[in-house]
């Protein structure tokens, strides 16, 4: 199926908006066409084609298109006392991957430790210490942090 043509002014209105303003519609149009589209999924940004997703570069590309809007919109909002930060998570202990390991048949634990290899700090990360990260930036010790990206990921991520 061939995505429709987006129409800015219906999408945005027929005033001018900023680009991070802009971007956040146009992005939510996009978004309901996925939706309506692949039940509810987002399809991969990119395939090649034989049809094998290209999943770390539609990773990075997703990364630092947010990456970019957060630098902007910290830019946007920061007269109005607004922080705009991002938190990139990585591989955390939650229950998606106790469902991945009963699918698999497999006890959790064991998933964790097959994951370990990847990791540089050699472990899964703790919801707590997101927690933690996100209890940070929220609080008044970070009251001028903004338009940044803290990585959680126990030092996976490459350049981004």
């Amino acid at each position: 199926m061939k995505a429709p043509r987006i129409d800015y002014a219906r999408c945005c209105g027929n005033r001018l908006q900023s680009p991070p303003k802009a971007v956040s519609r146009l992005r939510a149009a996009a978004a309901r066409f996925a939706m309506s589209t692949s039940g509810g999924r987002a399809r991969p940004l990119h395939e090649t084609r034989t049809g094998v997703r290209s999943v770390a570069a539609s990773r990075l590309v997703f990364a630092a298109a947010g990456l970019a809007l957060t630098k902007a919109l910290s830019k946007e909002y920061a007269a109005h006392n607004i922080l705009v930060n991002t938190v990139c998570i990585g591989r955390i202990k939650a229950g998606q991957w106790e469902t991945r390991a009963k699918r698999e048949g497999v006890p959790v634990e064991k998933l964790y430790d097959s994951m370990r290899g990847d990791i540089p700090l050699g472990r899964v990360g703790e919801s707590q210490e997101v927690a933690n990260v996100i209890a940070f930036l929220v609080s008044a010790a970070a009251s001028y942090v903004t338009g940044t990206s803290v990585n959680l990921d126990g030092g996976m991520s490459g350049v981004l």
